[in-house]
């Protein structure tokens, strides 16, 4: 989807795993750019990029992309 200067990236793996992922071209007032991901798992809990307190790592092809606290 597109709305207001993001655009959203929505994938869903079939173990139902929905990953939600911001990204927006317009930094903040400290130039930064606030890029999130949302993750929902087949449970209905969620995880979130902005969540200090939450680590998320992405694998693909056996590789691991872990994800910083400022998206």
């Amino acid at each position: 989807g597109f709305g207001m200067g993001v655009t959203e990236y929505i994938i869903t793996s079939p173990e139902n795993v929905m990953m939600n992922l911001n990204c927006t071209g317009n930094p903040d007032d400290q130039n930064i750019l606030q890029h999130h991901v949302m993750l929902t798992l087949p449970d209905g809990s969620d995880a979130d990029s902005q969540d200090e307190k939450t680590a998320i790592t992405v694998v693909t092809d056996d590789q691991t992309f872990p994800l910083p606290s400022s998206l």
